[in-house]
């Protein structure tokens, strides 16, 4: 591998992605990364070690890590690396002289809890730091966070609860996302907290969390009191029922700038489908899409939502798929999307018969 470095470009950051290394092609790296690290402030180094053996795949992520000791970076991507503990180890003399990061990206890197407690300990100072993602991991929050990811990360409900508590301590998220784990409804309890310290939340992701009704509705209430410029929010696969969406549609109703609605895979059926489809009726222009599929929803709640958004204008999709509705309800809501078909989602997985449904609760 050859790699060329011209001094007269200033460059500020480096891009090794989906490029495997060995040790001969690391050693042959370095030397330029060296001569650039004053000035880099971005440097990427996800899946660079593909296919090697693990001694090896050690080596060199020392070889780079030692490589680029010293430079003062805004972001640090080390994802795709299977880091582990060991892994984070390998790039501690990089980490130690980081103190001015503000995006840190250890996506799909195994990261355990030992090897978040090696992170914490290797990085002097995460005061800066607003946007933090480590997806796809097994797991504390900065002050200045922006932007946390942690979905899918087998988080049980004490690190939940643990995570929430520690969000509640930044004061500036805007997106967060810990879907996809196992926190349950006392973690969804907590919520309030963070939701509250962080007035300016424009993405809020709690799909798959298990929140049931009682975590839905301490939810709903925190959000009614703050994220006035909410953009998206998802709860989708949380176990809510018809109650709790008596919450949600009054969390939804004050949401004006909503873009995004994600409620699928609960179980709202028809009165929870009229609560929220009251709660779009009015105003929310910025509307996009709504997702209510999987929740037992039949005719009557389903030509509710369509009629609730059909007229927005920059809305584009509305998915009601997978629900149980009739024919008859099919047919009336592709009547009402007729002039616009685009904005319907497939239909091809409801129950003709959901008329006669065991699910239609009783509220």
């Amino acid at each position: 591998m050859t790699i060329v470095s011209y001094p007269e470009n200033s460059y500020s950051g480096i891009c090794f992605h989906n490029i495997s290394f060995g040790v001969d092609a690391a050693h042959a790296a370095a030397p330029i990364l060296t001569s650039l690290r004053e000035r880099l402030t971005e440097v990427i180094l996800s899946n660079i070690v593909a296919g090697r053996s693990v001694s090896e795949a050690m080596e060199v992520m020392e070889i780079f890590s030692l490589a680029l000791e010293g430079c003062s970076l805004k972001t640090l991507d080390l994802s795709n690396n299977s880091l582990g503990r060991k892994g984070v180890w390998a790039y501690s003399a990089l980490l130690k002289s980081q103190s001015n990061l503000e995006e840190l990206y250890l996506m799909n890197d195994d990261i355990t809890k030992e090897a978040a407690r090696a992170v914490t300990e290797l990085i002097p100072s995460t005061e800066r730091l607003k946007v933090l993602h480590f997806y796809f991991n097994r797991i504390e929050a900065s002050p200045s966070l922006e932007d946390f990811c942690c979905a899918t990360s087998w988080i049980g409900s004490k690190g939940g609860v643990a995570l929430i508590e520690a969000l509640g301590r930044c004061r500036n998220l805007k997106k967060l996302d810990p879907s996809d784990n196992m926190f349950g409804m006392e973690a969804g309890k907590l919520m309030a907290t963070a939701f509250l310290s962080n007035a300016g939340l424009t993405e809020v992701h709690l799909g798959h969390l298990n929140l049931q009704a009682e975590g839905a509705i301490k939810v709903g209430k925190a959000l009614m009191r703050c994220a006035p410029s909410l953009e998206v929010l998802d709860m989708s696969m949380n176990g809510i029922n018809p109650v709790a969406a008596v919450i949600l549609a009054k969390c939804v109703a004050s949401k004006q700038f909503l873009t995004k609605l994600n409620l699928s895979g609960n179980r709202l059926t028809d009165t929870g489908a009229f609560f929220i489809g009251d709660a779009l009726a009015d105003g929310h222009d910025q509307l996009t899409e709504v997702d209510m599929s999987g929740n037992f929803i039949r005719k009557d709640g389903a030509t509710c939502l369509a009629r609730a958004v059909a007229g927005k204008p920059r809305f584009a999709l509305l998915n009601i798929n997978d629900n149980c509705i009739s024919e008859e309800g099919i047919n009336d809501v592709k009547v009402i999307y007729s002039g616009s078909p685009s904005m319907l989602g497939p239909l091809d997985e409801n129950d003709p018969n959901g008329e006669d449904d065991e699910w239609d609760e009783d509220f």
